[in-house]
């Protein structure tokens, strides 16, 4: 008799947000928003609170606000590891647009996979199919809608 494998146990939010930030590359970020998008759970605070406990190697620089920065406490810390990764940079604070992380079809795959392992109502709509093209998100949404109407009067 063949039993089929059993599946894994589901991740908790703060263990798929630090897996979802090790797979940011370097020089590239996402910010809070992004990160619950992504993961179509919780909301940008939730994330911020999520990434204060982050293991030893996660790589929390590159998970910041939308405004481009990160805590004042961590900043010296962030700004070091971003000139490291060169990363974009207007000013003092990362040039969101410019260093946002636009993940490949393989990468998509991860993060939907890392969404749907986790346990809990999901806070948006996410399907199986890969996001439509979004301009408030660069290229891609995290939502997992298919449609390819303007959202909030944005043209896609």
């Amino acid at each position: 008799m063949h039993l089929p494998s059993p599946s894994p146990p589901p991740l908790d939010f703060e263990e798929a947000v630090h897996q979802l930030a090790g797979l940011v590359p370097a020089g590239r970020i996402l910010t809070y928003k992004d990160v619950a998008e992504l993961l179509g759970r919780a909301g940008p605070r939730q994330v911020g609170k999520a990434m204060q406990g982050t293991a030893p190697g996660t790589p929390w620089w590159r998970i910041i606000r939308a405004d481009g920065n990160i805590t004042a406490s961590l900043l010296e810390q962030a700004r070091a590891h971003w000139d490291q990764e060169r990363m974009p940079r207007r000013g003092g604070r990362v040039d969101v647009a410019r260093a946002r992380w636009q993940p490949n079809d393989r990468q998509w795959r991860q993060i939907q996979e890392l969404s749907a392992s986790l346990d809990g109502p999901r806070t948006s709509r996410a399907d199986e199919e890969r996001p439509r093209t979004d301009p408030a998100f660069g290229q891609q949404a995290g939502r997992g809608t298919k449609t390819s109407e303007p959202r909030d009067g944005m043209e896609p």
